[in-house]
């Protein structure tokens, strides 16, 4: 394994890094935030000493000896900042060509965190006008502008509507897996520590790669590929496909779920604590089962007895939670 240190940085920064030095670098700078810091830093100094021994090195005979110490001292120091400023630029070209993280500019390079707490929803646009609808307890890592590729990380649930770009695929990594289009409308779960993934199709067309395996499925509009319980792709079955991307428009599908499956999207959804009974769990009777979010919890609780489920509930000021018996 190439370990990478500032005498392997500078050799990269002189054009004598091999193809593989050079990947082993584009890894480790992917890898932290403080990787590519450490890069930045070690790109400004490298950068700002080529130039000032440059200058240095243009000047007549004897002048730098001439200047008193104060003018001396003021002209390196500007030296300095000069090529501290085309080390950053430098960088942003190394980024957007090396990495696929964006470029320019060192502050593109910051790879940006959008997460949603229990009950929580939130939109946002992309650089390159993709929009995302970010559902309750998820998080999404984007860089604030793209390079030669479009990626971005995904844990929870996430509703994508991606730009139209032949040129540059739009990624979505998950923990294992990853959704691949062009530009399209799809809803993503991930949900690595229940190690449930899904998604559904609405526009569009999307490969889905299992990144274990290397085993991919290619989708149409209409269907839905599931992780099953030994992590391999499956199409699930379509008659359930648009319950997955319900959520997007306020609507809470809970279709074929147990009712403590119910009660735990609820909780998610109406940003509620729901305390079941140790035992005698209620059974779900409802075959289908469709709320609107804006009616809050109690609503919800009334349309699933009203569907055939039998429980009682009672909500706790002091605890703040809602008793199931």
């Amino acid at each position: 394994m190439i370990q990478v240190d500032e005498l392997l940085l500078n050799k990269f920064f002189m054009d004598e890094a091999s193809s593989e030095e050079i990947s082993a670098i584009r890894e480790w700078a992917m890898a932290s935030e403080e990787n590519r810091m450490r890069f930045r830093k070690a790109f400004d100094l490298y950068a700002a000493t080529t130039l000032a021994v440059a200058r240095l090195q243009s000047l007549p005979d004897g002048l730098l000896r001439k200047r008193p110490e104060k003018k001396r001292r003021n002209f390196l120091r500007t030296a300095l900042w000069t090529g501290s400023v085309a080390a950053a630029i430098a960088f942003g070209v190394f980024l957007s060509r090396n990495t696929g993280l964006p470029g320019g500019t060192a502050n593109a390079a910051v790879v940006q965190t959008l997460s949603t707490a229990q009950g929580e929803r939130a939109s946002l646009t992309l650089a390159d006008g993709t929009r995302i609808h970010l559902n309750g307890k998820s998080s999404l890592s984007y860089p604030s502008a793209f390079g030669k590729t479009r990626e971005v990380s995904l844990s929870g649930q996430a509703y994508f509507e991606v730009a139209k770009d032949e040129s540059r695929p739009f990624i979505v990594k998950t923990w294992r897996y990853e959704v691949e289009v062009t530009g399209t409308e799809f809803d993503v779960v991930a949900d690595e520590a229940a190690g449930r993934f899904s998604t559904v199709l609405v526009k569009g067309g999307v490969k889905v790669r299992d990144e274990l395996t290397s085993s991919r499925l290619d989708m149409t509009p209409g269907q839905r590929v599931v992780a099953s319980a030994d992590g391999s792709l499956t199409r699930a079955n379509l008659a359930d496909n648009d319950d997955q991307t319900q959520w997007n428009r306020g609507i809470i599908s809970c279709t074929g779920m147990s009712f403590a499956e119910v009660m735990a999207v609820f909780e998610d959804s109406f940003g509620v604590r729901i305390v079941l009974p140790e035992d005698n769990i209620p059974e779900n009777k409802a075959s289908r089962l469709k709320v609107y979010r804006s009616a809050g919890i109690e609503k919800a609780f009334r349309v699933l007895q009203a569907a055939g489920t039998h429980f009682t509930y009672s909500y706790d000021a002091a605890s703040g939670a809602y008793y199931v018996n």
